[in-house]
């Protein structure tokens, strides 16, 4: 697909049905699991991280074993151009080719219509104590951006007496 790589599908603002819905296809024989075959020794080590971050990219749950052949056939193709004495630009370009195929970058994954949804990170168990045992004395959470910051009354705070130290006072409105 020639173009710029499409917008995340939330930043997209439609009013029209997709031209091509995406292709549903029965995966596999169920309960098969993928096997990937280990990196080849004579890699060097750029492929070998290449390789090994494939089988970990959330894209890989996807994957179908041709799949891992073509990753392999990909990262074949880079180790040679890498360890030839003339940088091959045609090879270089039809190995991320491959690469791009699978999904290995943000822009084919955008252009392949996936996307992959990143959770966030657990919480650590004393941080979660921390945070209610703060809830429980009714103190402001100092990792919640937007806390009034204001006293144990819970008050605002009069920004307009705010200043520097050092500085006047701010002139108030007489009326």
């Amino acid at each position: 697909m020639p173009g710029p790589v499409p917008k995340p599908e939330a930043q997209r603002r439609r009013r029209n049905v997709p031209s091509r819905p995406p292709v549903k296809v029965a995966a596999g024989p169920p309960g098969a699991e993928l096997v990937w075959p280990p990196p080849d020794p004579a890699w060097p080590p750029l492929v070998v991280d290449a390789y090994d971050s494939l089988k970990v990219s959330g894209q890989a749950t996807l994957f179908e074993p041709s799949d891992v052949a073509t990753a392999r056939l990909a990262c074949e193709a880079l180790s040679r151009i890498l360890a030839s004495e003339r940088f091959g630009a045609v090879g270089f370009s039809a190995a991320m080719s491959l690469l791009d195929d699978l999904g290995a970058t943000v822009g084919s994954r955008r252009r392949l219509r996936i996307e992959l949804e990143k959770g966030a990170p657990p919480e650590s168990p004393g941080l979660a104590a921390v945070r209610r045992r703060r809830a429980e004395l009714r103190l402001p959470d100092p990792g919640h951006p937007r806390q009034d910051r204001g006293g144990p009354d819970r008050r605002p705070v009069d920004r307009a007496r705010l200043h520097w130290p050092g500085e006047r006072e701010p002139a108030t409105e007489r009326g």
